[in-house]
C-alpha cells in the first residue's frame, strides 16, 4: 500500500516481480474512508484515483474476475 501511495511505479513493479499479491487484503484505517473494512491494492489505488497504478496492478482484470 505504501508503494501505491508514493506513486512509485518502479517500486510497485519490483514488488509484483518478486511475488507481491495485489489481491491480498488488509484492514482499512477508518480515516481512509474506504467504505469497507478490508481492502486490497486495487481498492487503495482506486481511492487515490491513480489510473497508472490501476493499470499496473491490472485492476480491470480483477474487477472482471470478481463479477
Amino acid at each position: 500500500m505504501y508503494a501505491i501511495n508514493t506513486g512509485s511505479n518502479k517500486m510497485v513493479k519490483l514488488l509484483l516481480k518478486n511475488g507481491a499479491d495485489p489481491k491480498q487484503t488488509m484492514k482499512a484505517a477508518d480515516y481512509l474512508k474506504m467504505g469497507k473494512q478490508e481492502v486490497n491494492a486495487c481498492d487503495f489505488a482506486n481511492k487515490l484515483e491513480n489510473k497508472e497504478m490501476l493499470a499496473l496492478l491490472k485492476c480491470g482484470d480483477m474487477a472482471a474476475a470478481n463479477e
